[in-house]
């Protein structure tokens, strides 16, 4: 799916293996999901392809970085979603290899 292009999903049917009742349905951008998710639930995201600084430029751009989960099975992608100070929950999938080792966050007086 990752080398298809937006129009090549739109192309899709992607209800009709679920149900006659669903022939015609498309596949849904994530923008799509993610407003149609939001009224009533918190949208789960799981990373299939692509860089984490896309998936957060997304985000920020619909502007709900505090109201998705982002979850994946890449230590390292979840890492540099962190590092963005943006999305507040992730949500690692083990995969049996550990998380890449970080330094603790710096911890300054209070003034």
């Amino acid at each position: 799916m990752a080398s298809k292009t937006l129009a090549d999903l739109n192309l899709l049917d992607a209800g009709s293996w679920f149900s006659a009742s669903f022939i015609g349905e498309r596949v849904p951008t994530l923008e799509e999901m993610i407003t149609n998710t939001l009224p009533f639930a918190t949208p789960l995201i799981e990373r299939k392809a692509g860089p984490a600084v896309l998936y957060v430029e997304e985000l920020q751009r619909l502007g709900v970085v505090s109201n998705v989960v982002v979850q994946a099975f890449d230590w390292n992608f979840l890492a540099a979603v962190h590092a963005s100070n943006r999305v507040s929950a992730l949500a690692p999938w083990a995969t049996g290899r550990s998380p890449p080792r970080r330094s603790p966050p710096s911890r300054t007086a209070a003034p």
